[in-house]
């Protein structure tokens, strides 16, 4: 029964101030019902998220900046070392 209220409280908070992308400032459209909601990027529109690139490994444990060429084990960045 919580979760319902949530979704309309959500729903109501949305009509009144409808989500936009934070780079171009369009509406992002909602997640359709049966929809995954992992995954979706909730503050950017679908032309905005697509022009995103994905981080992949290796890359730092901590900021996630990428590594370039052979990485022997899981490290952080010269930038984070020492963060922990």
């Amino acid at each position: 029964m919580e979760g319902w209220i949530s979704q309309v409280a959500r729903g109501i908070g949305e009509v009144v101030f409808p989500p936009t992308c934070v780079n171009c400032r369009a509406l992002v459209e909602p997640a359709g019902w049966g929809e995954p909601e992992e995954g979706r990027l909730h503050h950017l529109c679908g032309r905005c998220a697509a022009l995103l690139e994905r981080v992949k490994a290796p890359h730092c444990r901590t900021c996630g900046h990428p590594f370039y060429g052979e990485v022997t084990s899981p490290s952080q960045c010269e930038r984070c070392h020492g963060l922990e």
